[in-house]
């Protein structure tokens, strides 16, 4: 077999373009059965890989976890916690969470947990992950107001500890509870750092029949943030008597 190969310079002239290069080519010769086996390989490869990728896929995903967890991040009304911010002026608009701001010691991190389905959900416990520590945060100390609040279920977590863990309430019964879709619970965890900026998240460990997992509670996909305030340059209260705006000289 001849293959020949064109010279394309003059195609634009007009003028019949010249074969710069003929070459035999063997059919069947021992170019084309190096080929043949090289396909041979490529396809032996993807019989055994693929369904080996596709079982790994399927053993390490999860099943669908049968609970559902929205948390949120507020300050009780005890007059001795607050949100810190860096060094915000003269005010701050009062509002649910300030720009930039981290809950200070004794802040409230409150964690909703409800079934999914109609079978029982067991939380067997939930623990803490420090991701990082640091040293207090500087900035302005915005001072919660005054007043009372009730919890369900209260937990103390001490972030300054070698190994911090949840500590129940006086009134709180500890771990393990049960959930389902009509009987959810709440656990309002209320974070202390000494001296340190701490991030980290929970691990809420459930099962449920044959079935269970670890499912890790952060703030919207990052971690939670506390503070304690003695880094802290100046205090802002609530302004009276509308408590609008937080002012500095309290």
């Amino acid at each position: 077999m001849i293959v020949a190969i064109e010279d394309t310079r003059n195609e634009m002239s007009g003028r019949a373009g010249t074969v710069v290069q003929a070459r035999r080519i063997r059919i069947g010769g021992s170019d084309d059965r190096r080929g043949l086996y090289a396909l041979l390989v490529v396809a032996l490869v993807l019989v055994l890989v693929i369904p080996f990728v596709v079982w790994r896929m399927t053993a390490t995903n999860d099943p669908d976890t049968p609970l559902a967890v929205v948390t949120s991040v507020s300050l009780p009304a005890d007059c001795d916690t607050g949100w810190v911010v860096p060094e915000p002026g003269d005010a701050v608009p009062r509002s649910e969470r300030p720009a930039g701001a981290v809950l200070s010691s004794g802040g409230e991190v409150a964690v909703n947990v409800q079934g999914l389905t109609g079978r029982a959900v067991v939380l067997r416990k939930m623990e803490v992950e420090v991701v990082d520590r640091a040293p207090a945060m500087r900035g302005a100390f915005l001072q919660s107001g005054c007043g009372s609040d009730m919890t369900p279920r209260h937990y103390r977590l001490e972030l300054s500890a070698g190994a911090p863990e949840l500590l129940p309430g006086k009134e709180t019964q500890p771990f393990p509870y049960k959930v389902a879709e009509a009987d959810p619970e709440q656990f309002v965890i209320t974070p202390f750092a000494r001296a340190e900026h701490v991030r980290w998240r929970l691990h809420l460990h459930w099962s449920s029949g044959d079935e269970e997992g670890d499912l890790v509670v952060d703030d919207n996909g990052e971690p939670f943030g506390t503070t304690d305030t003695t880094a802290t340059t100046g205090r802002f209260c609530l302004e009276e008597p509308d408590h609008r705006q937080w002012v500095p000289g309290c």
